[in-house]
């Protein structure tokens, strides 16, 4: 049986800028430390972009510091409970 991979496991800063088409910064369960050492996150321009993180995921998220979110139209909420419900917390649209 094969064990599951950690991706990103010394992954310290993001930055996802102008990506059109993006919907799901991680698509699936992630292994809790796949993301472990992430300090800084930076959301720029995702117009398909609705969440940032499912709650298992954020859960491994021990080291994160900073999240920066600009101009993402349809953004709803950071950490999504469920599949297709979220609704932990309503951002204001900054201008």
């Amino acid at each position: 049986m094969l064990s599951p991979v950690v991706d990103f496991p010394f992954l310290v800063s993001v930055s996802l800028d102008n990506l059109n088409k993006l919907e799901k910064i991680c698509n699936g369960q992630p292994v809790a430390e796949s993301f472990s050492k992430l300090r800084i996150l930076k959301v720029k321009s995702c117009p398909m972009l609705k969440n940032l993180f499912s709650l298992p995921m954020e859960r491994g998220l021990l080291q994160l510091e900073e999240i920066s979110i600009i101009d993402c139209k349809i953004m709803e909420v950071i950490v999504a409970r469920g599949k297709w419900k979220a609704k932990l917390t309503k951002m204001k649209q900054s201008s």
